[in-house]
């Protein structure tokens, strides 16, 4: 795409905009995180820089250097909690108060799975075109907004991923992960395995089987660290991505999605 003067001066609009965006989503995952280890605020974190909120979580967790990493504060726990939440809100905002999720949710991160899959394209051997799509404009009013189809597509199987933990009533700090880079032939046979991982879920629970269930979830979560390590995804990028879809959601959820 030729870039005018014109549109180079929209996109770095959009920048700023966007990262506005970004650091308002994040400053309510740190007042969460915050909250959850028992920071005391000196006054309303709302009104408190990043910086500062940052520097008052990483002496209650007495870690080191000046700036924490997002994958240091945003653990995959942490990332549970905020998905939790938005489960709940949804619940009770839906009426679905007793109602059995799992199966829909088994079939909604296999759904994303294969969007995934779609977006990376490497399994496509009639294409000519397999390179993995990582970047998308969006024209929004006067600006254009860079997306990353993929990195959005992998959160999306990360948001349903960790409210599995939630619907079998699993701790996810009980969860230790298993690189498997090293036990794969490559990313299709990862996704083949993801799609196999939860239709076992599945019927695990229907089954009345939760010790299947519960390791085949603990499976399931390996494969997609594992599918995020072979896309060349960073923690960092994974929670910063993850932080923002996750308040994309609760606006959908505001706004009657």
């Amino acid at each position: 795409m030729k870039k005018t003067k014109g549109m180079l001066d929209q996109m770095e609009r959009r920048n700023d905009s966007n990262k506005w965006h970004l650091v308002m989503s994040k400053r309510e995952a740190l007042i969460k995180i915050g909250k959850s280890i028992g920071v005391k605020w000196p006054k309303s974190p709302r009104t408190m820089k990043i910086a500062d909120i940052e520097k008052l979580i990483r002496a209650a967790n007495k870690t080191e250097g000046e700036k924490p990493r997002m994958s240091e504060v945003y653990t995959l726990k942490q990332l549970y909690e905020m998905q939790k939440e938005l489960d709940v809100r949804i619940i009770k905002e839906k009426g679905l108060e007793g109602v059995d999720l799992l199966p829909n949710t088994v079939l909604a991160l296999q759904v994303e799975v294969g969007e995934l899959a779609n977006e990376w394209r490497g399994f496509k051997h009639w294409s000519n075109d397999q390179s993995p799509r990582t970047k998308k404009i969006h024209s929004d009013r006067d600006a254009y907004l860079e997306t990353n189809p993929l990195l959005e597509e992998y959160v999306d199987c990360l948001h349903f991923n960790l409210s599995l933990y939630r619907q079998l009533n699993l701790n996810i700090s009980n969860y230790l992960h298993e690189d498997l880079s090293g036990d794969l032939t490559g990313l299709t046979e990862a996704f083949i395995h993801a799609f196999d991982w939860a239709s076992k879920i599945y019927w695990a629970t229907t089954t009345k089987r939760p010790s299947m269930a519960e390791k085949s979830l603990y499976r399931l979560t390996d494969v997609l660290l594992t599918i995020a390590k072979l896309l060349g995804f960073t923690r960092d990028q994974i929670a910063e991505a993850y932080i923002a879809k996750n308040k994309t959601n609760h606006d959908r959820q505001t706004n009657g999605y």
